[in-house]
């Protein structure tokens, strides 16, 4: 019955929906990164976030080639690049679900965070895509202040963004909507840990690097 009345509701308003999948989602990382003695590794909560509202931007992009009118709609819908360190994707799909689009994962991020925390300056957008693309598929390239080596770990997040598209199935997202649902994520668990990071540390710009470069990876 719960979920028969969440599919009513968002039936005019799929932002409903989109809300509450996202909550399941926040609440499903936090626990996966609490221990024993109810202590959330913020860190390791917020860069997981992040990598896997990356993965959901190329994973709806490629549905979107695969299932609808994506072709017909961009004239360079998706273009898979090659590097040495694998292949990467880009084009007017992901830009699409990455940032141009209205329900965008950072639009999204950008606008819910921007009216919460009006004292904080979050990165410019282009400048974070311009790094992304001068370090795409470089071997020697990592992510959150060096710390995490993106091309080992691709198999590894792949599974856990698996784990949390299988626990959320019975919200019946459309696979479309999955980057909607991140910017929700995404803005609630910044919300929560970004303020114990130290100052020296910019965790936003760790948070939309980590974000964009995942949204390019091939998975």
């Amino acid at each position: 019955m719960f979920f028969d009345e969440i599919e009513k509701k968002s039936k005019n308003n799929p932002i409903i929906k989109i809300e509450i999948t996202a909550e399941e989602i926040s609440d499903y990382l936090i626990n996966k990164c609490t221990d024993s003695q109810k202590r959330v590794n913020a860190d390791s909560l917020l860069y997981i976030t992040s990598v896997l509202a990356g993965i959901s931007c190329v994973k709806s992009s490629m549905s979107d080639i695969r299932y609808s009118d994506a072709m017909e709609r961009f004239e360079m819908p998706l273009l898979p690049v090659e590097t040495e360190m694998g292949t990467f994707l880009v084009g007017d799909v992901i830009n699409e679900y990455l940032a141009n689009g209205k329900l965008s994962i950072l639009n999204i991020f950008y606008s819910l965070y921007r009216n919460k925390q009006k004292d904080v300056v979050l990165p410019d957008i282009q400048k974070v895509v311009e790094k992304n693309s001068a370090n795409m598929g470089k071997a020697k390239y990592r992510l959150w202040n060096d710390k995490h080596n993106p091309y080992a770990e691709k198999e590894k997040f792949s599974i856990i963004y698996d784990g949390v598209i299988k626990h959320i199935e019975p919200f019946n997202v459309d696979a479309k909507m999955m980057p909607s649902v991140f910017g929700f994520v995404l803005n609630e668990i910044t919300g929560k840990v970004a303020g114990v990071f130290p100052e020296n540390i910019n965790c936003y710009e760790m948070v939309l690097e980590t974000v964009v470069f995942n949204a390019h990876m091939a998975y």
